[in-house]
């Protein structure tokens, strides 16, 4: 079956081509040699908020690190809820309401995110992350903004999730700041 359909999608090709080949050529000369056909994906209009942080150069302290990626288990859920969020964010942006399934999704999404981020200060402290690296603070920051997030959530207030996500979209850079700093070598 497979097969068969290749050899549709083919001989359409060739179809096509030989009728653009007819429909180019003048009388009494040879229509172009070959013909390419560019097709592109229709333009996309989402548009996410636009955080903007200034790179802190963060370095380990000599002999700290690097550490693997797990020192980092945050920053994963962190990117998972922001990417998550941004489809209502763009609804909000348009001026339509989220519906009621939309503030669900985010109600019932958000606790599992900060539950498994939670742990995040242990983690660091486990693998002898300086107590004075900013990504103690980092997490407690993103640990804030994902509840800010969950509140806007079950209070259904699009003003509050705005600016909630922002403080996310923020404080999940500065994290991720953080983690690539622990984690390259």
């Amino acid at each position: 079956m497979v097969k068969t359909a290749q050899m549709a999608v083919v001989g359409t090709a060739l179809v096509l081509g030989g009728l653009l080949t007819a429909c180019t050529g003048d009388p009494g000369t040879a229509g172009p040699t070959s013909t390419s056909v560019t097709t592109s994906a229709a333009p996309t209009t989402t548009t996410a908020a636009t955080t903007t942080t200034t790179s802190r150069n963060l370095a380990l302290p000599p002999g700290v690190g690097p550490f693997n990626s797990a020192v980092c288990v945050a920053n994963l859920y962190a990117s998972g809820v922001v990417n998550g969020l941004i489809p209502y964010l763009n609804q909000v942006k348009k001026g339509r309401p989220i519906s009621d399934a939309g503030w669900q999704d985010i109600q019932t999404t958000l606790p599992d995110a900060i539950a498994s981020s939670t742990p995040q200060r242990g983690l660091l402290q486990q693998y002898g992350v300086p107590a004075t690296f900013p990504a103690y603070q980092d997490s407690d920051d993103l640990l804030a903004a994902m509840n800010a997030v969950l509140d806007a959530g079950k209070a259904k207030d699009t003003a509050k999730l705005a600016q909630a996500f922002d403080q996310l979209q923020t404080a999940s850079a500065l994290f991720g700041e953080d983690c690539g700093a622990l984690t390259r070598g």
